[in-house]
């Protein structure tokens, strides 16, 4: 980034990488990530921006255990391999939570009629 830029549009600190100590350079923020340069925890979880970035799958879920709303917790799915992210992780238009709990099919693959162990 300019140094104009970032002193006038995104109001970072020109004379260094990473603005708000996450460990994310300002850019890289902005255009990857998506995150706030000027705060090192843009969502509030607790985590570093770069924590969040590097290591998607927080042991503690935060303050939304649900993160995509399908009824399974983040750390359910963590634990299934299930994309916390995304409710019908395999797209076969049944989110993972009904699934697992009123079918008992596979999250993980719209082919399996049978959950994984």
């Amino acid at each position: 980034m300019g140094d104009g830029y970032e002193l006038q549009t995104s109001l970072t600190n020109p004379l260094v990488l990473d603005t708000d100590g996450d460990g994310l350079g300002g850019w890289l923020e902005l255009e990857v990530t998506f995150t706030d340069p000027l705060n090192a925890d843009t969502d509030g979880n607790g985590r570093s921006d770069y924590a969040d970035y590097y290591d998607p799958l927080p042991p503690d879920p935060g303050p939304d255990p649900d993160a995509d709303g399908d009824g399974l917790s983040d750390s359910q799915e963590a634990m299934l391999g299930t994309d916390p992210a995304n409710a019908d992780s395999d797209g076969d238009t049944l989110n993972d939570g009904v699934e697992i709990s009123t079918y008992g099919t596979d999250p993980l693959n719209a082919e399996h009629r049978t959950a994984t162990p």
